[in-house]
């Protein structure tokens, strides 16, 4: 019995005895590694050589921490490898430097993040204290660089450094140890490549840009607002914009990390709806594009104004959802043969792999070298170029498929040529005549105003011509299929009364735009005899405004633009209706060249009425006015504000003579920026009366 208790004694010792062993062990296993710097020193990552402390008040002081008291922890996996996430809490790292030269020795310190709030190194025994992050204005780092770099001068011996993070970004450890010299080199080898870069996203984004202004193709206008996003997110990310940009604007240096990266997303999914198409190839997967770019939009808008932890935790969550949305799409337009989707996969898996090649290195899993540092920046340079090219592809084909559809039309109309040709006969003769009208008033000076308004008549009469050739040519078949069947003896009550029915209609129609092209040209003969005859005679002044204002009306088709006319329709006057038709043209001109000038919605008033034996004519715009200096020179020959657009100075010179020699009245205008113009005018009528 004693022999049993003495073996179970003895097992428990040696279990003991072995617990503390491996205890013993794990300590060794995970303990510090000193930092060691030496005079062959050039480069190393700081991995096994950190532990941390998490400060969840954010409130302890670098006295604090040092107590001996304090737990340290290692690292969760080598120290290029760490990741604490998102965290409000405050985190302190600390390792030790050890000089076993006789003298000190400089090194410098890189925290390789440049979007975190607040960090700090102290190094107490020696009483260096640094201070940097994007919440610090930048002059406040000790190297002018993108990146976060302490110099440590580190005296012979071992040392304890501190390092303090706060930041609402994601909390990483990327820790890097140089020598001085080694640092110039990595500087000079970092200049080198990211300006590279971002000249080749300058050249690409005004390259696409310039193709946007040429052929207006909105492809290209996305891809530059990508370009430009992306090129930005990278200035952000690696520093460069807090350094060259905006080296004081601390909140903006935050917030535009997650700004950006919304913003890029959305540009991504402006772009792969036109670029794929999926307005008519995707219907599906475009409604979820749209819904993408809805909460884009809104997120974008709604950043500034949220808490950057919040922020840039849902810019990651957006690009992510966007990346599976587009890539997705991508794929399943590639098996359904759109030609597109093999450009866009492809554009797509060459960024990808350049952000997992970055990612891969800052891990540890790849080595530093030209191709895995510009992985990323190469990638971004690829996809900008292949969806160009692939932009270009797309177009190439849709001119393919143009020319074919241009063949077909010119085709079908050589064989409508020969039953328009009846019809074309009227629209011939009526062309005729507005152009023998055209080509009088261009003879005279004064009917100089009505070459502009030719082009826009023509318009309007090949509207109900083009109709009525339309319903001409359909009637035309519609008899050779009812002849036909009369022919072979098909006709049915049915067939007949049908082709009654649409004889009728289209009868009814073409008469009807008839008269329209019959009323539009006798109201521009009017118009133009009276302007070129200058011949006194008794008109109705509301039906002759109404016929000059019908002549105008293709200058303001396509505005949003209005005209009121107030007058009695009993007002006769005898007088001179080419004189009435010069001035109204003149005012009306100006208000739509001057006064509404970016202006979506105009309104003109035209008041007539008869004051003490005078006719009264008030005219007014709501456009945008003009100074007193411009009020006091708009009657002077030659006095323009657009010179260099082509202005003369002489409409309003035109219409002063015309009121006081011609019509012998008066003239006065009133204007204010911002308020339009009053222009009243003043015409004696007791000669009118006295021939009546």
């Amino acid at each position: 019995m004693r022999r049993h208790q003495f073996i179970s004694k003895a097992l428990l010792l040696i279990a003991v005895l072995i617990g503390a062993e491996l205890s013993a062990a794990s300590q060794m296993l995970w303990a510090a590694k000193p930092l060691v710097i030496h005079d062959g020193f050039n480069h190393a990552h700081l991995m096994n050589q950190v532990e941390y402390l998490v400060d969840e008040t954010g409130q302890r002081s670098i006295d604090e921490v040092t107590a001996p008291a304090r737990k340290w922890q290692p690292l969760p996996g080598d120290g290029a490898k760490s990741s604490f996430g998102y965290s409000r809490a405050a985190f302190w790292f600390r390792f030790t430097v050890e000089n076993p030269a006789s003298r000190s020795i400089t090194w410098m310190l890189e925290y390789d993040y440049p979007v975190v709030d607040y960090i700090d190194f102290f190094m107490p025994d020696t009483g260096l204290h640094f201070k940097s992050g994007d919440h610090r204005p930048f002059h406040v780092r000790p190297i002018a660089f993108r990146t976060i770099v302490f110099p440590v001068d580190t005296p012979p011996g071992t040392h304890e450094c501190y390092i303090r993070l706060a930041s609402q970004g994601s909390i990483v450890l990327p820790l890097n140890a140089w020598s001085q010299a080694a640092f110039e080199t990595k500087k000079t080898h970092d200049l080198s490549l990211m300006w590279l870069y971002y000249g080749i996203m300058l050249a690409l984004g005004i390259y696409n840009f310039f193709i946007f202004l040429f052929i207006r193709e909105t492809s290209y206008l996305y891809l530059v607002l990508f370009t430009l996003t992306i090129t930005l997110f990278t200035m952000a990310h690696n520093g460069h914009a807090f350094q060259l940009l905006w080296p004081n604007a601390t909140w903006w240096a935050s917030i535009c990390h997650p700004m950006m990266v919304l913003l890029g997303g959305l540009t991504v999914l402006m772009f792969s709806r036109r670029f794929l198409l999926t307005g008519y190839k995707a219907v599906n997967f475009d409604r979820i594009l749209v819904i993408l770019m809805a909460c884009g939009a809104m997120l974008a808008f709604a950043a500034p104004w949220v808490d950057y932890y919040y922020a840039t935790q849902v810019s990651v969550l957006f690009a992510a959802v966007c990346a599976i949305a587009i890539i997705t799409t991508g794929i399943v337009q590639l098996f359904r043969r759109q030609r597109e989707a093999g450009f866009f996969i492809l554009a797509w898996l060459v960024f990808i792999v350049g952000v997992l090649m970055i990612s891969a290195k800052s891990y540890g899993f790849l080595p530093s070298n030209i191709l895995t540092d510009a992985s990323h920046q190469l990638g971004s340079c690829l996809v900008v170029l292949l969806l160009s090219l692939g932009i270009g592809d797309r177009m190439k084909a849709m001119n393919a498929e143009l020319s074919r559809h241009k063949h077909e039309l010119e085709e079908l109309v050589r064989e409508r040529t020969t039953e328009l040709e009846a019809a074309n006969q009227e629209l011939k003769a009526s062309m005729a005549h507005l152009k023998k009208t055209q080509d009088q008033l261009v003879q005279t000076e004064k009917m100089a105003s009505l070459g502009g308004l030719v082009a826009g008549v023509a318009h309007e009469i090949n509207t109900p011509i083009g109709v009525t050739v339309t319903g001409a040519s359909f009637l035309a078949e519609k008899t050779q299929e009812m002849q036909k069947q009369i022919d072979e003896g098909r006709l049915s009550d049915q067939s007949l009364e049908k082709f009654l029915k649409s004889a009728g209609e289209i009868s009814h129609t073409i008469l009807n735009n008839l008269k329209r092209a019959a009323e539009l040209i006798q109201s521009f003969k009017q118009v133009a005899v009276d302007q070129s005859a200058d011949s006194r005679r008794w008109f109705h002044i509301k039906a002759y405004l109404d016929e000059i204002l019908l002549s105008l009306h293709p200058k303001f088709k396509r505005t949003s633009h209005t005209i009121a006319v107030n007058c009695d329709e009993d007002i006769e006057i005898n007088s001179y209706p080419g004189v009435f038709s010069r001035i109204i043209t003149n005012l009306v001109m100006n208000s739509l060249n001057h006064g509404f000038d970016g202006m979506e919605k105009g309104r003109i008033d035209i008041s007539v009425r008869r004051v003490d034996g005078r006719l009264y004519l008030g005219y007014q715009d709501n456009g945008r006015g003009m100074p007193k200096e411009t009020l006091d020179q708009m009657f002077e020959p030659f006095f323009t504000t657009r010179r260099s657009q082509g202005g003369t100075g002489l409409g309003m010179h035109i219409v002063y003579n015309l009121v006081t020699q011609s019509l012998g009245g008066e003239i006065a205008c009133q204007s204010e920026p911002g308020n339009g113009i009053n222009i009243s005018i003043m015409i004696p009528l007791e000669e009118c009366e006295e021939a009546k």
